[in-house]
């Protein structure tokens, strides 16, 4: 299809969305990168994903994630401590990420980070081929990712600022509104720019 789209990506899914960039800089007019990574040489997995990326170890602490324990996880690392995840969403969560099949494409999918310089060239050569709007949301109180990280990808990504929304790892639990809204202002600004 010729369809653009607009990408959204928090996480580990900032460097898939770079890799895919590499591959078809064409195909987005806008790129939203939250809490999330480029500096693979730098980069230190954080817990859990320090566990699950270990063969055979990983697949059985996985078992040990269940909703209860994500909920206790997010609320102690990912989320501000006046926004904590609830039952449900705990609930949704492991529904997404450890119900039947998805346990072990989650555990994969860890496994699999490519942290090697290739996978870094790759990642940087997709960003500098985009041509759309970009722009890095970050958590204010987020400690999982380093400040020397942010300004890394402010430089790859050629951009001067980045914007900090109050809350941590999961902005998107802990500030939906304030994401929200940063993602429309860019999308609306680079979906006219395609009409005229």
């Amino acid at each position: 299809t010729d369809e653009k789209v607009h990408i959204v990506a928090h996480d580990y899914a900032g460097p898939i969305s770079f890799l895919l960039l590499n591959e078809h800089p064409e195909k987005v007019k806008s790129l939203t990168i939250i809490n999330s990574f480029l500096n693979l040489k730098k980069l230190r997995l954080y817990f859990p994903i320090s566990i699950l990326k270990i063969p055979f170890l990983g697949n059985f602490f996985s078992y040990l994630l269940n909703s209860f324990t994500l909920r206790i996880l997010f609320n102690l690392r990912f989320v501000a401590k006046n926004k904590p995840i609830d039952k449900i969403t705990s609930e949704d969560y492991a529904f997404l990420i450890l119900n039947g099949v998805c346990r072990k494409n989650f555990v994969k999918m860890c496994q699999s980070i490519d942290l090697t310089i290739h996978a870094q060239r790759d990642m940087e050569n997709g960003i500098k081929k985009m041509v759309g709007g970009r722009q890095i949301i970050f958590g204010d109180s987020s400690n999982l990712i380093k400040p020397d990280e942010i300004e890394h990808m402010k430089q790859v990504m050629r951009l001067g600022i980045c914007n900090f929304i109050d809350g941590k790892h999961f902005l998107m639990e802990d500030s939906p509104i304030e994401v929200a809204e940063k993602i429309e202002l860019l999308v609306r600004a680079f979906s006219k720019r395609e009409k005229k």
